[in-house]
């Protein structure tokens, strides 16, 4: 059923384009940070480094093989993601648009 409500009609449109432009790139994040995911995993190593350095009394540093494999994986993991944000944002766009532009017509 469609709602009386413009604005109403036009957000579900705008909800669902959304969602199907970029339920791919959420997938993505979220999969990297479930239990088997990359990150996930990297962030359980440092857990396990950072006790072990406190239980030997040394400090976490910046050159730690763990901590920088960690901000390596990060930092590729947010370059693809960008890369995939960039990639559907025409997608968003057009949706926002050709929703907009169904409901005038109407």
């Amino acid at each position: 059923m469609l709602p009386n409500d413009p604005r109403a009609l036009l957000d579900r449109l705008l909800d669902r384009g959304y969602t199907q432009s970029v339920a791919p790139v959420v997938n993505a994040i979220a999969g990297d940070l479930d239990d088997g995911g990359l990150i996930r995993q990297r962030l359980k190593e440092l857990e396990a480094e950072a006790e072990r350095l406190r239980q030997a009394g040394l400090p976490l540093t910046p050159d730690n093989p763990v901590l920088r494999a960690l901000r390596a994986d990060l930092s590729d993991a947010m370059d693809g993601y960008a890369q995939d944000m960039n990639g559907v944002a025409g997608d968003v766009s057009a949706n926002g648009a050709g929703a907009a532009g169904g409901r005038l017509q109407q």
